[in-house]
């Protein structure tokens, strides 16, 4: 999928925003399902290595309003691992979330041959795993990979983490990451 579905910012939706040198993270509700939904740029993610020159770099995209936004590019590891948190108690109760992150393999990338592992730890439950491989994405445009899926109850409130992580020994290059969303799918 595109960039489309990235939402853009909107004085009706959005309630709030975070910007340092750039944005980090969204807030806004879905009107057609009245329920809050959450953007984690890629400055708020903790990418490994990604404050090594050597290894990533940051550039800048337009986002589906037009406004440049930080993107993470890979330039080399063997073990790439990204981490995203959410503070679940601004999530809609009794509502069924995804989460996932919107990436894009560069032509000449060399990641579009590995399998990435996807997991979800909700806050004191069991781990929620996932594997999704890359060779059948389109090159050089942005897509959504699912990390999962999780229904908002009582006991998933808490710190909630999700990884996005690739480890066999090879060389990966030309990955760049946008973002992670968190949004309803009912």
């Amino acid at each position: 999928m595109t960039n489309e579905k990235v939402p853009a910012p909107s004085s009706e939706r959005c309630k709030w925003q975070t910007r340092t040198s750039g944005w980090i993270k969204k807030y806004f509700v879905d009107k057609k399902l009245n329920k809050n939904c959450f953007l984690l740029f890629a400055r708020e993610l903790t990418i490994d290595w990604g404050d090594n020159s050597e290894y990533w770099i940051w550039t800048y995209d337009k986002d589906a309003s037009g406004e440049d936004i930080e993107v993470a590019e890979l330039l080399k590891v063997c073990w790439l691992k990204i981490t995203g948190m959410i503070w679940t108690v601004n999530l809609s109760p009794g509502t069924l979330y995804e989460i996932i992150f919107v990436v894009k393999v560069k032509e000449g990338g060399n990641v579009s041959n590995f399998s990435l592992n996807l997991s979800i730890i909700p806050h004191h439950l069991e781990r929620i795993i996932r594997h999704h491989s890359l060779e059948e994405d389109a090159l050089g445009n942005w897509i959504e990979i699912q990390v999962g899926e999780f229904k908002m109850s009582p006991e998933m409130v808490g710190n909630m983490i999700f990884h996005l992580e690739e480890a066999t020994p090879e060389w990966k290059h030309g990955l760049l990451v946008k973002c992670a969303i968190i949004r309803p799918k009912n």
